[in-house]
């Protein structure tokens, strides 16, 4: 017989003695599910083996024929080596500058690169063969690995190479300045005596704060980077560039180059050469000579803007003074204009920018005389057919550094 279809009216209904036993079991069983659950987790993870990860180590080289005679080693006789599960004797044995007898390789039938691809593992048979000469190892491609000079570096970067390989160097020089161009790509800009630089870019994690390992930068003035890939040079900062790579480190090599340019760094010459070049990247100035024909810079303050002479939509003129007796005339794009008002921080006018088919001609040239900035202009000079004169495109703006433009003038 059913008392109540309602709990709570039972419970009304029980005497003292039974409530306790019901209010004890209520705080229980929470517990007790919990306890369940745990152990049929438990259990259930031990029944089931963990999953292993299987990867096999291998060790990627170029190598290259080897020639005892006066033959000349060609780009045909070099190839990557991909060892695969290798061994502790093997990996003994794959020294830069080895001469190596192997037996048992495997070809691939397409190479990479231009480089033909060989495959070796634990049943490929690696004997050395007697020192040889360094001149037969020269005959035969090989070069010992040493530091290439910033100046060797900024020709490499000026005349690039096809061959891959052919682009990679070490590099022993001074840290000039570390900038950071985005959340997760950084420069640094080496320097030496001769007052050339040379810009390596590396992309990495949002929360990788020390992309090229310096740890403390006070501490290590003099870095020796390995396998930097060098890129196209840079027109506009002048100076070599190169990119960080997979097998790209930083080394503790310490050899007399380090500890020639580590004097050269504490001497006056050297305080001298590296506060010019930081004072030439801060101010946006080509860090050593001029600029190509195609590319110039310009420090001035923009005057002006006027749609006369200008045939296309996206572009308006822009007379800008340079410190020169008559101003200079460029043709401004309008993306150009906006990242110019952004800089000023003309709210008004960037929102008209941005909002207007056509911009109030009137009302920028008004802000421009009321606030008066100084601006760096980065120029390309547009080919011109027939008998008319070039044409200036800005195609960088930015707001002029004052402190290291002084500086720079009074080195």
């Amino acid at each position: 017989m059913v008392i109540s279809n309602s709990p709570e009216e039972y419970y009304e209904k029980i005497s003292s003695a039974e409530k306790k036993v019901v209010d004890d079991w209520n705080e229980r069983r929470p517990v007790l599910l919990q306890s369940m659950v745990s152990k049929f987790i438990g259990d259930s993870m031990r029944d089931e083996s963990a999953p292993e990860r299987k990867s096999n180590p291998y060790v990627k080289t170029l190598v290259k024929t080897f020639h005892r005679d006066h033959m000349t080693a060609s780009t045909q006789a070099s190839a990557e080596l991909t060892v695969w599960r290798v061994s502790e004797e093997q990996f003994d044995l794959l020294k830069e500058g080895t001469v190596l007898r192997m037996k048992n390789l495997g070809v691939k039938e397409k190479s990479r690169d231009g480089f033909l691809q060989l495959r070796a593992g634990p049943e490929t048979v690696m004997v050395p063969l007697s020192e040889e000469s360094k001149r037969q190892l020269a005959r035969s491609g090989y070069e010992e690995r040493r530091p290439k000079s910033l100046i060797k570096i900024n020709l490499m970067s000026k005349k690039m190479e096809t061959d891959r390989l052919s682009n990679e160097v070490d590099v022993v020089a001074c840290v000039a300045q570390i900038q950071k161009l985005g959340e997760c790509l950084t420069a640094i800009y080496l320097t030496d005596e001769t007052g050339l630089a040379l810009k390596i870019t590396r992309n990495h994690s949002a929360t990788n704060t020390d992309p090229f390992q310096l740890g403390n930068a006070k501490a290590h003035l003099v870095v020796s980077f390995c396998n930097i890939h060098i890129t196209a040079f840079d027109e506009i900062e002048q100076c070599a560039t190169g990119t960080w790579g997979l097998f790209s480190c930083k080394t503790n090599r310490i050899d007399s180059r380090q500890e020639e340019l580590d004097l050269w760094y504490h001497s006056q010459c050297g305080a001298d050469t590296i506060g010019a070049v930081c004072a030439r990247l801060e101010a946006g100035i080509p860090m050593i000579g001029g600029l190509s024909n195609r590319h110039q810079i310009s420090i001035g303050f923009i005057l002006s803007v006027f749609e006369e002479g200008c045939k296309d939509s996206q572009r308006i003129k822009a007379a800008i003074d340079y410190g020169e007796a008559m101003p200079l005339v460029a043709e401004f794009p309008l993306h150009l204009i906006h990242r110019t008002l952004a800089l000023l921080q003309s709210h008004e006018l960037r929102e008209h920018a941005q909002n207007a088919d056509l911009l109030n001609i009137s009302a920028l040239n008004a802000y421009f005389q009321n606030n008066q900035k100084l601006m760096h202009l980065s120029f390309q000079v547009v080919s011109c057919y027939g008998g008319d004169s070039p044409t200036l495109r800005i195609t960088q703006v930015s707001l002029a550094n004052v402190d290291a433009l002084s500086r720079l003038l009074m080195a």
